[in-house]
């Protein structure tokens, strides 16, 4: 009875620390998206109490791969980052379905052009490995991508971007 009760307790306890640090307790339920892109993903503009959105049930993984609560700035390597597109995809996500919590992964890079993007490169590279080290925690839902401003000053660049973005989207496919 005695190794019941202990046993009850500590899982009790467990399940009081999940809930109480935002970690989901059903990570079925746990939806991770990938932020990919250049410096508008990350994020632009000055952030205030008054304009942060509500971090309830979103998490993101931080810059040594683990879950911490989310709040703006998302990414941790860009020090002029702000608001971005990311938390509030997240919160509508959370607002939509009361029973997941958003798991953001935070891969862009300010001034990369879709070219650093291509398998074999360093973004690339980096993307798939967040990627699979966050898929053991929940369920990787998507990517959400922002980037093409590197390729806009360039007409053939801008041309060819759909093509580029394409294939970047394959090889993710192929590498998750």
């Amino acid at each position: 009875m005695m190794r019941h009760v202990l046993f009850l307790l500590t899982a009790l306890w467990a399940s009081f620390l999940a809930v109480a640090d935002g970690i989901p307790t059903d990570w079925s339920r746990f939806h991770v998206f990938l932020l990919c892109g250049q410096s508008n993903m990350a994020g632009r503009g000055v952030l205030t109490p008054e304009n942060r959105l509500s971090s309830d049930r979103v998490l993101k993984m931080d810059a040594k791969g683990e879950w911490v609560p989310c709040e703006e700035p998302i990414h941790f390597d860009i020090r002029t980052a702000g608001a971005g597109l990311g938390m509030s995809f997240a919160r509508t996500l959370a607002d939509a379905d009361p029973s997941a919590t958003i798991g953001l992964v935070p891969c862009a890079f300010s001034g990369s052009s879709i070219a650093d993007w291509h398998r074999g490169k360093p973004l690339f590279t980096n993307a798939v490995a967040r990627a699979k080290r966050a898929a053991k925690a929940g369920v990787l839902k998507g990517i959400l991508w922002h980037q093409g401003e590197a390729e806009s000053h360039d007409p053939t660049r801008a041309r060819l971007y759909g093509k580029a973005l394409a294939s970047v989207a394959t090889d993710l496919r192929d590498a998750l």
